[in-house]
């Protein structure tokens, strides 16, 4: 069994210290060299690597400045400087700013390059396995919140799960590496609407004008999330979304790919809810700089499938499957609104709904999309 090696990106202008590099460490690791700033960028959308080493000083820009890139569009890959030049000031920025974790000075022994690596490597595991028991414990706890709002204001609750569809699917089509601070995000970015007035809520949903009072009630409404989660730990990454979310902070060039699938996921659920078809949606989105054209890419990859182009079925209550999509909304034999489209079937929305239809009665029957993986294979 062929152990597969750990990815490592050097990044240096000089070509003949990238050519002994590789000639040193090629066997152990599996190494990749850009001799300029613009190409490890390249390099790092393209590839998920485990840990970059750069010099400090290149003419595009410093090595500083390209490890915070890393490190908002990677932010699990350990970053490491090999520097020829002892700087203290730049050392502290390269630390401070980069967060690196390794400052080395040329020439750099094969010894000590292989502990570092190895020490980096071994830190890049323990940040992923951290993340992914963070992603595992929170899924009680947000769905708890999640089924507050279900309660609280079905319509917030339906528009949050198809940005959570909708982000979700975007980023894993684009290659990202994580997925949970985006899903969770994306799953809380409508807590806000409980409260907020039903009327206006209605209001803003619906793109009407605002009142003075009435803006500042939904500027107030944006930060709830934020306030849900600041007493939970490691949750950072989840609050640094919902905050961008909340500034709209689209122009910054530092923005996480996280934050970019988001605010994708934001223009497509609103022109989708409004009645765009998905050609529509993608003419619309090439024209605009702000948004990262790998996920532009993915859209137009999945669109059909991921904005309802799937089967549509007529089922009752009894006949719903989990992974089903709704397609319609879900009201009562009185038309109060229970559940709104773009919902995914679970068990325990099951339940809720065999309650209320042995209760208050439910419209039958209802309108679903059949599940993703269904679809594909029948498309295959």
């Amino acid at each position: 069994m062929t152990t597969q090696l750990a990815k490592v990106l050097f990044v240096d202008d000089e070509e003949g210290v990238l050519i002994g590099i590789n000639r040193l460490l090629h066997a152990r690791y599996d190494i990749s060299l850009a001799s300029s700033p613009a190409d490890a960028l390249q390099l790092i959308e393209a590839h998920d690597f485990d840990v970059v080493v750069s010099d400090m000083r290149m003419p595009q820009m410093s090595g500083t400045e390209l490890l915070m890139r890393v490190r908002a569009r990677r932010p699990d890959t350990t970053r490491v400087i090999l520097s020829g030049h002892s700087d203290l000031e730049a050392a502290a920025a390269a630390i401070n700013d980069g967060r690196v974790f390794r400052f080395l000075l040329k020439p750099a022994r094969r010894e000590t390059l292989i502990a570092a690596l190895d020490a980096s490597i071994e830190q890049r595991r323990l940040l992923v396995a951290e993340h992914e028991l963070l992603e595992h414990t929170l899924t009680g706890s947000i769905n708890a919140l999640s089924e507050a709002l279900a309660v609280a204001n079905p319509e917030a609750f339906g528009r949050a799960r198809r940005l959570e569809r909708i982000a979700a699917a975007l980023a894993k089509e684009a290659g990202l590496p994580r997925l949970w601070p985006l899903k969770v995000a994306a799953a809380l970015s409508q807590m806000g609407a409980i409260t907020l007035p039903p009327e206006v809520s209605t209001k803003w949903n619906a793109g009407e004008e605002l009142t003075a009072v009435e803006q500042a009630m939904v500027e107030r409404s944006k930060r709830v999330p934020q306030q849900l989660l600041r007493h939970i730990p490691r949750i950072e990454p989840v609050i640094a979304l919902l905050d961008a979310l909340a500034d709209e902070a689209l122009s910054s060039p530092m923005r996480s790919l996280e934050e970019s699938a988001l605010r994708m996921a934001v223009e497509v659920e609103r022109r989708h809810s409004a009645g765009e078809p998905i050609e529509a949606i993608i003419t619309a989105l090439e024209g605009d700089p702000r948004l990262e054209g790998v996920f532009l890419d993915a859209l137009k990859r999945i669109g059909g499938l991921l904005l309802g182009a799937r089967p549509n079925r007529k089922v009752t209550i009894q006949g719903l499957q989990p992974g089903m999509v709704l397609v319609e909304d879900v009201r009562t034999r009185s038309g109060a609104l229970l559940i709104t489209r773009g919902r995914e079937v679970s068990d325990g929305l099951m339940v809720r709904l065999r309650n209320f239809a042995a209760t208050v009665g439910v419209k039958e029957p209802l309108t679903v999309a059949v599940p993703e993986d269904e679809t594909v294979e029948r498309a295959a």
